[in-house]
């Protein structure tokens, strides 16, 4: 069995954010790269391209900058979110407690599961979610430990 605890800080949430939004990032390095190469290429008398190429720019900055935004919001407007967790995993549930539930799942009720190497996302339904990140484990043992947990019932995106 695996215990866990801790709360969510904005750098932890904006961290975990950036890793779910993995692939959109990609996407937006390549509005940047479009952006800056068009403000290079562009000549005064096109006023088109310069606007065209400021708003890919602009578009792919917030697309890295929006996580941190978005983990503040998240965490000023949600209190189960900022409300410490604690809990445990063994071979057939996983339980969470907070100071407005306790939920004790067998692993088959759970949606989904997402294992990455900083955190571990449970979706208890299609968009809710509870977030273990690598700090609320005591050790690199029990984070082992409890990936492996997760790993074996998880889908991998």
């Amino acid at each position: 069995m695996v215990e866990f605890s801790g709360a969510l800080d904005e750098r932890i949430l904006a961290r975990i954010i950036k890793q779910q939004s993995g692939r959109i990032r990609w996407i937006a390095a390549a509005w940047i790269f479009a952006g800056v190469y068009g403000l290079l290429h562009a000549t005064p008398s096109d006023p088109v391209m310069i606007g065209g190429s400021l708003i890919l720019l602009s578009l792919g900055v917030w697309i890295f900058i929006s996580p941190r935004f978005t983990a503040r919001r998240q965490l000023r407007t949600s209190a189960v979110l900022r409300a410490p967790i604690s809990g445990r995993a063994d071979e057939e549930h996983v339980v969470f407690e907070s100071e407005f539930a306790r939920v004790d799942l067998p692993w088959s009720a759970l949606h989904r599961v997402v294992v990455r190497p900083n955190a571990i996302v449970f979706y208890t339904a299609a968009s809710v979610v509870t977030i273990i990140p690598r700090e609320y484990v005591a050790s690199d043992a029990a984070w082992a430990e409890l990936s492996a947990l997760a790993s074996r019932h998880t889908v991998r995106s």
